[in-house]
């Protein structure tokens, strides 16, 4: 039980690589998503670059702090997928097969699942600004917007530098921190 729980909870990057210079774009990138894997860590060799977000510019800090602040917020669904994943066994990042319903041709380097409830759609070439996601079966929104989608389908949904398309599973609960306390966000199914 300890020994699946410490591999699913292990799994992360090293953030813009460990060797080798990234983009500031591509770093802001790498960053997003990383922020999104349940270990999460800025690291790489001492012959590199100096790699602080603040080394990138203004606009590479404004998408690195909105990964970080939403990862915070997000704590404590991270924490009961990893309580989940010690009891059932059940990773926390998942690819889009392991749910059933995935579109056809959907490749599995495009989307994951953070636990059941929350799809992440990582942007991995330089200057993409917009992205095509794959959508499993059932009901989605697309995070903080108006509007609901329905999958299987494929979406082009908008990745300005500052953010990357994440989207909430139609009939979930989602525990965020909000202002110092537990909030409970809605998905009507």
């Amino acid at each position: 039980e300890l020994g699946y729980d410490l591999l699913s909870s292990l799994l992360g990057s090293d953030i813009g690589g460990f060797s080798g210079d990234p983009s500031p774009e591509l770093y802001l990138r790498w960053f997003q998503m990383a922020g999104f894997t349940p270990f999460f860590r800025l690291h790489s060799a001492r012959w590199t670059k100096r790699r602080e977000p603040w080394r990138f510019g203004e606009e590479v800090l404004e998408g690195v702090r909105w990964a970080m602040e939403l990862r915070e917020r997000l704590l404590p669904y991270l924490y009961t997928l990893a309580y989940r994943a010690s009891r059932e066994g059940l990773p926390l990042l998942r690819p889009l097969f392991l749910q059933g319903g995935q579109p056809d041709g959907a490749d599995l380097e495009e989307a994951f699942l953070l636990g059941r409830d929350i799809l992440v759609a990582p942007v991995l070439e330089e200057g993409a600004r917009a992205k095509e996601v794959p959508l499993p079966k059932g009901g989605w929104y697309p995070w903080e917007e108006d509007g609901g989608l329905e999958g299987p389908a494929r979406v082009r949904l908008p990745a300005p530098l500052k953010r990357i398309p994440l989207l909430v599973r139609a009939g979930s609960i989602l525990p965020l921190l909000e202002e110092g306390g537990l909030a409970l966000h809605l998905y009507p199914g």
